[in-house]
């Protein structure tokens, strides 16, 4: 978020963010936080590479950003903002390997019953129609839920750190260890920016941009 106090068609409000009005900037960021492209958000938008549909509008962006990565193997990770079932679905038909959170009431899913596993404990779905793809859930200090369309039933083990300070290693899917890798990229940018003066006063909308970018 960048933050502006004026006046502008495309100025946004989400009161759960430190910025909470401003203008809200969509960026694919590598996991050093280099970005590589970003977008300013001014409402629904038509796809460049496919139909726009109503209520899609932040899958069609992550959909467009991601093009330039067709057949080249790259792995990309978002939360749960983002993800659904089409849109793991449409980055695996043009060879973008994608893993990232779920909310539970996204369509389409599998029946997964969170209230059935005990701490420590996991479980996953692979298979479904279309592009093959897997969801998994996992109850570490609380239940987590991802989507990935590249990933099978492989487990690793991860450092987790306890509330006593100290860290155990626990077993888990690899798309959780892969998730917590690759993710965090955008949040390492804000960091970045956040050591230098961007906060400077101005009427103008695009100076504000400007600064921040």
């Amino acid at each position: 978020m960048v933050k502006f106090k004026g006046r502008s068609s495309i100025k946004q409000r989400m009161p759960d963010k430190p910025v909470k009005s401003g203008f809200k900037i969509f960026s694919r960021c590598d996991s050093e936080g280099y970005t590589y492209t970003f977008e300013i958000y001014q409402g629904l938008r038509e796809s460049e590479n496919h139909a726009a549909q109503a209520g899609r509008s932040a899958e069609e962006t992550v959909f467009d950003m991601c093009f330039p990565l067709k057949g080249k193997g790259h792995i990309v990770a978002f939360d749960r903002f983002f993800s659904s079932i089409p849109l793991v679905d449409r980055l695996y038909d043009i060879g973008v390997n994608a893993v990232g959170t779920i909310k539970k009431s996204k369509a389409d899913q599998p029946i997964l019953f969170e209230s059935d596993l005990r701490k420590d404990q996991f479980v996953g779905r692979i298979g479904g129609k279309g592009p093959r793809k897997a969801i998994f859930m996992w109850h570490d200090t609380k239940t987590f839920r991802v989507i990935s369309n590249y990933h099978g039933s492989d487990l690793v083990e991860v450092k987790r750190k306890q509330k006593n300070g100290r860290y155990k290693m626990k077993t888990c899917p690899k798309a959780f260890a892969d998730y917590g890798k690759y993710m965090g990229g955008v949040d390492t940018a804000n960091q970045l920016r956040s050591y230098y003066e961007r906060d400077r006063r101005s009427k103008t909308w695009g100076k504000k941009v400007f600064y921040s970018l």
